[in-house]
């Protein structure tokens, strides 16, 4: 009676491959909720403004769903890949930027696009506030 070693050097790999894979999934859907903090020298309505201005700049499409809370898209070939929002608070922005995936159960494989979209946004809006001459200082941080 034959039996395959079940401690072959390839079912160890593959064991460690889809452990990582499994862990950097888990860890994708847990932090993509947390918002990264903006801190500003401006007021509510300021911020506002410099959000608007900078997403107009980037070209990206965004709807004011309340006094303090921007909602923007971004698209790739006609569909919405990327869901950014902004809350904006005295001395404060908040963002956010979750990849849309066609289910809950999306795969976080699109490695590195969000924080792209995050420092796109950061650029921008420190090249405003710099021709603008306005304070601004980028640290992470959850609400």
């Amino acid at each position: 009676m034959n039996r395959t070693n079940a401690n072959s050097p390839m079912a160890i790999f593959l064991f460690i491959l889809a452990s990582g894979v499994l862990y950097y999934a888990v860890y994708s859907l847990w932090t993509e909720n947390e918002f990264f903090t903006i801190n500003t020298q401006q007021g509510e309505k300021d911020n506002l403004k410099l959000v608007e201005k900078s997403l107009q700049e980037l070209g990206w499409s965004f709807t004011c769903t309340s006094k303090n809370v921007v909602h923007a898209d971004i698209r790739r070939w006609g569909a919405i890949v990327q869901s950014v929002v902004f809350v904006v608070d005295y001395k404060k922005v908040y963002i956010n930027v979750k990849h849309k995936g066609t289910g809950t159960g999306r795969l976080p494989f699109f490695f590195g696009l969000n924080k792209k979209r995050k420092k796109q946004f950061l650029d921008k809006i420190s090249s405003y506030s710099k021709v603008h001459n306005l304070d601004f200082c980028a640290a992470s941080s959850t609400l």
